[in-house]
């Protein structure tokens, strides 16, 4: 198997976090397994407030919309088109104001990643799931999961079990085709904190290159690999 290098991206939690807070909450939100159409992109806005004593930066901690995603700036937004995402993604616009209600004036948007792209490219049965409890294994046998929806009933049981305890992914297959080249990927139960997505080691570098800030990365302390 082709073995690829990932390392987590974490929000930077010093200071104040998470940065944001919705001012409305029963806007709609986006789902994580929705995409909105080009009409609906266009018209469609978050509504969110900075917390007292937060900073702009590059990427902004938020608790919120389901699916995986961050909040990010122009920059940031420019920066990452230029690499793989590897499936669908979307920029949701995002409108922020002060806490006294003053609109900020540099650009954010919602970097939204549905959740079918990401759960369409791993192989389930060739992958290990370990049930944990925070990092530590409840077994040393690892589970079998055949497919998403089955790791989400198994996931459902545990709860249910031990409100504390989690299915966590280690050694991840990815299905053959997988394009090696890809620069970013997210996976639900990543052990990397709480890992926003993860990111190629040539993505990586020019994040620190470009000295992007509100964000920290780990690497991945599992086996990513292609079925070949």
């Amino acid at each position: 198997d082709m073995e690829l290098k990932f390392y987590g991206v974490n929000f930077l939690v010093k200071g104040v976090f998470p940065q944001v807070e919705t001012i409305d909450i029963f806007q709609r939100r986006v789902g994580p397994w929705d995409f909105l159409n080009s009409k609906e992109l266009k018209s469609f806005c978050y509504n969110v407030k900075l917390k007292y004593q937060a900073k702009l930066k590059d990427v902004l901690g938020y608790y919120g919309h389901g699916g995986s995603g961050a909040m990010v700036n122009r920059r940031l937004r420019d920066i990452l088109d230029e690499y793989n995402f590897g499936c669908e993604y979307q920029y949701i616009n995002v409108s922020i104001v002060t806490r006294k209600g003053a609109p900020v004036s540099e650009l954010y948007y919602q970097l939204h990643i549905p959740m079918p792209g990401i759960v369409d490219k791993i192989d389930y049965p060739k992958s290990t799931f370990y049930e944990k409890r925070f990092d530590k294994r409840l077994s040393d046998t690892p589970i079998k999961v055949q497919s998403f929806e089955d790791r989400t009933r198994l996931a459902d049981i545990l709860r249910k079990k031990d409100i504390c305890a989690r299915i966590e992914t280690e050694d991840i297959v990815l299905k053959k085709g997988t394009d090696p080249n890809m620069d970013i990927f997210v996976f639900v139960g990543n052990p990397c904190g709480g890992g926003l997505f993860m990111v190629s080691e040539r993505l990586k570098q020019r994040l620190e290159q470009e000295k992007i800030t509100g964000i920290t990365f780990e690497e991945y302390p599992y086996k990513i690999s292609i079925d070949e």
